[in-house]
């Protein structure tokens, strides 16, 4: 902790407030433009001992940043990749594409040329707003080490609140190495949207009503608790649940009300029973190509009616207009519908029986025509992992033996970015810093991944 008018450099204050925000991981490439950043990390940890974030250095930029991508994932608060100027950070950039199509909380802290020279094309000067302006929530570029903390809890609350996603912290240079007395400031918690008892019961009366309704889940706001309230409320109700595109550990994939994912190569059986659909509720999951088949639902032949459920405001209209919005956390939305009373209905009880059948049978090994036979390899790994094993996957044709036979019983578990990308299946070295600093995991993190 600082004294009065004790100083620090914008290095030690960045690091200090990242620590401050608990942040699960960093990971880099050291370079050059932020190498005020490594110095206040070695500093750190020489007074601190292990009370660090893990810090990974890898080979690449796109491994280091898809491991925070993945880290942000799992644990739902941003890690933090450091990466040099140019070349480091647009390798980063397939990573910051993914966390902001899937919602992912992430830092990338990028090294920028010195102030004084900005604007010349110095060696790997960029504008970085004009780079990732499409696909990060925030682009800031930092010009006094005495704003570094404001923009710092800014990023951290940007990056979690709403649609989660990548906000780019530039760094110059110079305003790393240079001193500055200013505090350490910390972000308020992210408020989470409640549904009023109208919207709640707006939804409950919808599905009394239903003979034939579909629970889409995942997304925004998910979490185990959610996923096993939904998992019993639909089992008494008899309502058949169905995963968005790589949410499929949004709930347990044993419970008898889960009957199957939609996206890439789904059950068509599923796929045709969402246009039978009487009624679609979207809890959570962001309605997207992949989900939709791409945007063929809802379409004029499907007169389902529609409830998107969602924190982010601006979810609830991106893709479809829905006929029953409701701006809402999941979990408390969820918890809120566990008290109502949804009418019995014979035909929704036939509806869930022969969906529920339709996915055993898909998910069954078929005899395979090639010599090697991938599904029954997959139904092996599954039989073999713990329940809370984390499987990877990137993106191909392969995907799809995972998605269709490794049945999910853990929320997150399924690690697969839901953009498309490449790499993250892919397994980065992980050494130490050249200096031997080893920090320990976050408790909190709860897995032994990082």
């Amino acid at each position: 902790m600082l004294l009065a008018n004790d100083t620090r450099s914008g290095g030690r204050l960045l690091i200090d407030c990242l620590v401050a925000h608990d942040v699960p991981l960093m990971t880099c490439v050291p370079g050059e433009s932020f190498i005020a950043i490594l110095d206040a990390i070695y500093e750190l940890a020489q007074v601190s001992g292990n009370l660090l974030p893990r810090l990974i250095t890898a080979r690449h930029e796109a491994a280091a940043s898809n491991m925070a991508e993945a880290a942000g994932k799992l644990t739902g608060r941003p890690a933090v990749c450091f990466v040099t100027r140019g070349p480091g950070a647009t390798h980063a950039s397939i990573a910051v594409h993914t966390a902001y199509q899937d919602g992912t909380p992430m830092i990338l802290v990028i090294g920028q040329v010195s102030r004084g020279v900005r604007g010349r094309q110095a060696f790997q000067e960029m504008d970085y707003s004009a780079v990732f302006g499409s696909s990060a929530k925030a682009v800031v570029e930092i010009q006094s080490p005495d704003r570094i903390a404001e923009h710092v809890a800014r990023a951290v609350h940007t990056a979690t609140s709403g649609h989660p996603g990548p906000v780019i912290l530039v760094i110059p240079e110079d305003v790393l190495t240079e001193q500055t007395s200013a505090r350490l400031v910390v972000a308020p918690a992210v408020k989470v949207p409640i549904a009023s008892l109208e919207e709640i019961q707006g939804v409950a009366d919808r599905l009394s009503r239903a003979n034939r309704p579909i629970l889409i889940v995942g997304g925004t706001g998910w979490d185990r608790a959610a996923g096993d309230l939904v998992a019993d409320f639909a089992v008494r109700h008899q309502i058949p649940v169905a995963a968005a595109f790589r949410w499929q550990d949004a709930i347990d994939n044993r419970s008898n009300a889960y009957v199957g994912y939609l996206g890439l190569g789904c059950s068509p059986r599923l796929r045709k029973r969402l246009s039978e659909a009487d009624l679609v509720v979207a809890l959570g999951p962001r309605l997207d190509d992949p989900t939709t088949n791409g945007f063929q639902f809802p379409s004029d032949e499907n007169c389902a009616d529609l409830v998107v459920v969602n924190e982010d405001v601006e979810e609830l209209c991106r893709t479809v207009v829905p006929d029953f919005a409701v701006h809402s956390g999941i979990l408390g939305f969820v918890q809120a519908s566990n008290g109502l009373d949804i009418a019995k209905n014979p035909s929704r009880t036939r509806w869930v029986e022969t969906l529920r059948q339709e996915h055993e049978d898909f998910y069954q090994p078929t005899l395979a025509s090639s010599p090697v036979d991938m599904a029954p390899i997959v139904r092996h790994v599954r039989e073999k992992l713990p329940d809370d094993a984390v499987v990877t996957t990137g993106a191909g044709n392969y995907t799809v033996w995972v998605q269709r036979f490794l049945e999910f019983r853990r929320f997150r578990t399924q690690l697969a970015p839901r953009n498309g990308a490449m790499g993250m299946g892919f397994p980065p070295r992980w050494p130490l810093l050249p200096y031997g600093h080893v920090a320990r995991r976050s408790p909190s993190l709860g897995t032994d991944a990082f």
